[in-house]
C-alpha cells in the first residue's frame, strides 16, 4: 500500500478525462473559431506558434515527475513503518493547553518530506519561468524569419508567441504545486484545476473575437489568464499540505531534481521530431495545401492522445507511491491493466473518429482540407501503436528509469526525423510519407520494445533482494 491515503481511483481517472476533454474541447473550439472567423492563414499561424512553442516544455527540467519520483526515492529509504507512523500532536497529560489549536497545516508541517518536496521544487519553478519567458521572447523576436509568414500577420505572429511564451512560463511554474498535489492524493483537485483553466482560455478566446479589433493577439492574452488560473489555483491548495518555511531550498535536491528532470527533458524532445519538425519540413519542401492539410489532421492526433495522457497522468503519482512501499505486483498490476485501458480507449476512438470524420471536420472546419481527411487513417494508426505506450513512460519514470526512456526516445525520434526527410526528398509520395513514417518508428518502440523493457525490469525489482 502507498504511504500516502490515496484518493479515489474511479474519481481520479473520471477528473483525468474532465482534463483531458476540457484541452481537447478548449483547442477545437479555439482552433474552429479561428479558422471559421479569420481564416485558413490565421489558423496555420496559431498551429504553428502553438506547436514550436510546445519547445517550451523542455525548460520545465521534467520537473512534475522528477519530484513525484523524488518522493517515490525517499519513500523507498524510509522503513515503512516509521514513515506510515501518523504525525501525533504532543500532549502533556494533566496540564491545561490555554495556547490556540493546532491546525491542521500545522500538523502537516510537522511532516518535513513535504515542505522540502514543494520548497525545492518552487525554487527549480523559477527558473523554468525565466527560461520559458527568455526563450519564447528570443522565438518571438525571429519568429518572421524561422517562418514563412504572411506579411499581414506579422505583428499578430510576434504577439501572439509573446503571450503564448508568457502562457507556458505560468503552467511550467505551476509544475512544483502541482506535483505536491499528486503525491498527497489530491490528483484530482489537480485536474479540475487543469480544466478550468482551459475553460478560461475558452470564454475569453469567444470574447476576443466577438468584440476586440486584434482577435489573434486578444486569444494570446486570454491563453495568458488561463494559465495563470492554474498557477494561481494549484499553489493555493499546495500550501495546504506543504505551508510556507524561513528554511532556503537544500542544493543537494535541487541538484537531483534538475539532473534527473533534464534527463526526462532530453527525452520528451523526441516530440519535437514528430508532428512540429514535420510541419517545418512540409512548409519548407511541400505546398501550404500540404501544410493546412497535416495540420489539420494531427490535431485529431493529439486530442486522442490527450485520452490517454489522462490515464497515464493518475498511473505516474499511483506507480511511484507503489514503488515507495516496494509493492511490485501493483506497479506491474497498473502498467498491465493501464495498457490494455489506453490500447482500448484509442482503438474505440480511432474507429469512431474515422467513421465519423467528414461529419467531424465539417463540423470543426467548415470547410475542410480533402487531403486532410484522406491521410487521416494513417494518423489514426500511429495514434493507437505509438499512444499505449504513454502508460510505459510512467510506469518507467515512477521507477528511476529516466536513463532507458531518454534514450529510446531519442533513438525513435531521430529516426523518425530522418525517414521523414528521405521520403519527402526522395519520393513522390507527398504528406503521405510522414505518417508512413511515424507507423514504422512506433511499431518498433511503442508496440515492442516499451512492453518488453517495462516487464523485464518490473521482473527484475521483485527478485532483487
Amino acid at each position: 500500500m502507498s504511504r500516502e491515503s490515496p484518493g479515489n481511483l474511479s474519481i481520479e481517472l473520471g477528473s483525468a478525462y474532465v482534463a483531458a476533454a476540457a484541452r481537447v474541447a478548449s483547442w477545437a473550439i479555439v482552433s474552429a473559431i479561428v479558422w471559421r472567423q479569420l481564416g485558413p492563414d490565421s489558423f496555420a499561424l496559431l498551429v504553428l506558434v502553438r506547436g514550436t512553442l510546445s519547445l517550451l516544455n523542455y525548460t520545465g527540467f521534467g520537473l512534475a515527475p522528477a519530484m513525484i519520483r523524488l518522493k517515490a526515492k525517499w519513500d523507498q529509504e524510509t522503513p515503512l513503518a516509521v514513515s506510515a507512523q501518523p504525525v501525533i500532536e504532543a500532549e502533556t497529560p494533566g496540564v491545561l493547553e490555554y495556547a490556540l489549536p493546532t491546525t491542521h497545516a500545522t500538523r502537516i508541517a510537522a511532516n518535513p518530506l513535504s515542505v522540502a518536496l514543494l520548497r525545492n521544487g518552487a525554487a527549480v519553478s523559477l527558473l523554468t519561468f525565466l527560461g520559458a519567458i527568455g526563450i519564447g521572447s528570443v522565438y518571438a523576436s525571429f519568429i518572421t524569419d524561422i517562418h514563412a509568414i504572411p506579411s499581414f500577420l506579422r505583428t499578430d505572429a510576434i504577439v501572439l508567441a509573446e503571450l503564448f511564451a508568457v502562457g507556458c512560463a505560468l503552467r511550467l511554474a505551476s509544475d512544483s504545486a502541482g506535483a505536491i498535489l499528486q503525491t498527497h492524493g489530491n490528483i484530482a483537485a489537480d485536474n479540475i484545476a487543469q480544466a478550468a483553466s482551459e475553460i478560461v482560455w475558452v470564454a475569453g478566446s469567444l470574447v476576443a473575437v466577438l468584440v476586440m479589433a486584434r482577435p489573434l493577439q486578444a486569444i494570446g492574452a486570454a491563453f495568458v489568464v488561463g494559465s495563470f488560473v492554474l498557477f494561481a489555483a494549484r499553489f493555493s491548495l499546495a500550501m495546504g499540505h506543504a505551508p510556507q518555511t524561513s528554511e532556503r531550498p537544500s542544493v543537494r535536491d535541487m541538484t537531483w531534481l534538475l539532473k534527473y528532470g533534464l534527463t526526462v527533458t532530453a527525452g520528451s524532445l523526441a516530440d519535437f521530431l514528430y508532428g512540429p519538425l514535420a510541419c517545418i519540413l512540409i512548409n519548407r519542401l511541400l505546398t501550404d495545401s500540404d501544410l493546412a492539410a497535416y495540420s489539420a489532421a494531427i490535431q485529431i492526433d493529439g486530442a486522442l492522445l490527450l485520452l490517454v495522457t489522462g490515464l497515464a497522468a493518475v498511473m505516474l503519482p499511483r506507480a511511484a507511491a507503489a514503488v515507495g512501499a516496494h509493492d511490485w505486483p501493483a506497479v506491474r498490476r497498473y502498467y498491465i491493466r493501464g495498457s490494455l485501458a489506453a490500447t482500448g480507449v484509442l482503438a474505440i476512438s480511432a474507429v469512431a473518429v474515422g467513421l465519423l470524420s467528414p461529419v467531424l471536420f465539417r463540423i470543426w472546419l467548415k470547410n475542410p482540407p480533402p487531403l486532410a481527411m484522406a491521410i487521416l487513417p494513417l494518423v489514426l494508426i500511429h495514434t493507437v501503436l505509438g499512444g499505449q505506450s504513454q502508460i510505459g513512460r510512467a510506469i518507467m519514470l515512477a521507477m528511476g528509469k529516466a536513463r532507458a526512456f531518454t534514450t529510446s526516445l531519442l533513438t525513435a525520434g531521430i529516426v523518425n526525423a530522418l525517414l521523414c526527410l528521405g521520403l519527402l526528398a526522395c519520393t513522390s509520395l507527398g504528406v503521405v510519407a510522414v505518417p508512413l513514417a511515424t507507423i514504422a518508428v512506433v511499431t518498433l518502440r511503442g508496440a515492442l520494445w516499451t512492453p518488453w523493457y517495462v516487464l523485464r525490469a518490473i521482473r527484475r525489482e521483485r527478485q532483487a533482494p
